[in-house]
């Protein structure tokens, strides 16, 4: 999504993130609280903690999201919807937050990326 950016649009991307350490076990999202951000993967690795329970999901489902994945969902972030699943530190590492109405004044700016990213939850 990222890689059609201007260099400034990367710096206003840069200036609105969040570094954040995380450890394992660390609850990044919570289900039923409201979607307020989205999160781009550092060098921790997250996961859906309810996932493996869910019916259908193959072991490519259950990866963990590494570095460079963005978790985002611009729909719950527009509706102000609750997450639906909780999101842990599987290790330790770096995320970075990026507050939704950040995103959205980025994405105003780049209307390609938010049409590429509206339907999605995960952007890798």
């Amino acid at each position: 999504v990222f890689a059609s950016f201007s260099m400034s649009q990367v710096t206003q991307l840069q200036s609105v993130m969040r570094e954040e350490t995380v450890r394992c076990g660390d609850v990044v999202w919570k289900k039923g609280k409201e979607v307020c951000d989205s999160v781009l993967v550092g060098d921790a690795e997250l996961a859906f903690r309810e996932l493996p329970d869910a019916s259908g999901v193959s072991d490519e489902d259950l990866e963990p999201f590494r570095a460079g994945a963005l978790l985002v969902n611009v729909y719950a972030l527009e509706q102000r919807l609750p997450h639906e699943m909780t999101l842990t530190a599987v290790t330790a590492g770096t995320i970075f937050r990026i507050a939704s109405a950040d995103l959205f004044e980025l994405l105003d700016h780049n209307p390609g990326a938010f049409i590429w990213m509206r339907d999605a939850l995960v952007v890798c």
